[in-house]
């Protein structure tokens, strides 16, 4: 298994990328509109040129933290703002390796942290933010509308 970041492009790719968002992740609806925001970083996971998940990140964010409260963006931080792995493609160290590269990415940038959320009741995801050094900052409650639950916030030093 060869695991790489493909830099999609935004504008052609936008149907696709929206397409896969929503069969992968149907409650956190990314529309077309999503990948062409500024700031706004697409890639493809592709395993053997073969497209098995996509990764968003966005740049220059406020703290994950402070999202909620009246902060300025900081040009060191990226979010993580999605990753999904097709279920073929699941527990098999995609994912694992897709974030690797993702945060060689953010540090080869001049990114000096990377924050991430995920839904309090995905566990697996938890533990793989865990396991590459991620560091809990925080729950919101009720973030996510359908279904309606927390969100985790996790944050990890590049």
């Amino acid at each position: 298994m060869t695991i790489s970041l493909v830099r999609a492009d935004t504008g052609q790719d936008a149907d696709a990328l929206t397409r896969m968002a929503a069969g992968l992740l149907p409650h956190d609806p990314f529309s077309e509109d999503t990948w062409a925001e500024p700031g706004i970083d697409a890639y493809w996971i592709v395993n053997n040129g073969d497209r098995v998940g996509i990764l968003a990140a966005e740049r220059g964010v406020r703290p994950a933290a402070s999202y909620f409260e009246d902060s300025l963006p900081d040009p060191g931080n990226m979010y993580l703002l999605l990753i999904a792995v097709q279920s073929p493609w699941q527990r098999q160290g995609v994912a694992t390796a897709a974030i690797k590269q993702f945060i060689e990415l953010a540090r080869s940038a001049g990114a000096h942290c990377v924050h991430s959320n995920l839904r309090a009741s995905n566990t697996a995801s938890e533990k793989l933010h865990l396991s590459l050094g991620f560091k809990p900052n925080g729950r919101v409650e009720d973030y996510y509308p359908e279904p309606r639950e927390d969100t985790l916030l996790f944050r990890l030093d590049v």
